[in-house]
């Protein structure tokens, strides 16, 4: 798991959230709520890259899967990160980015 010195800011932006925005964002747009496109993956046609935190398994291996339909993509395992990759170690995901 990510290293309490990483994680604590990470919590204590979260929580200040606004419980009933985050419940809102949830019901319009959380994953549970959008449509299902696995059917398609294997329309993607072009370079995609899967990049998912090393500590999120659920999350690395649905890239693994996802990667078995799409036929141009790579898996991009993140080091020190978990879901939120983008803020727990956002210079690394910066550099592959740019890569």
């Amino acid at each position: 798991s990510l290293p309490a010195h990483r994680l604590d800011p990470i919590l204590e932006r979260r929580q200040k959230n606004n419980p009933h925005a985050l419940a809102l964002s949830l019901e319009s747009v959380g994953t549970g709520i959008l449509p299902s496109i696995w059917h398609r993956l294997t329309e993607f046609k072009f370079p995609t890259d899967l990049m998912v935190g090393e500590y999120d398994e659920k999350f690395v291996e649905i890239a693994h899967a996802m990667a078995e339909r799409m036929p141009k993509s790579r898996i991009s395992v993140i080091e020190g990160a978990g879901h939120a990759v983008h803020l727990e170690n956002p210079q690394d995901l910066a550099t592959l980015i740019a890569s």
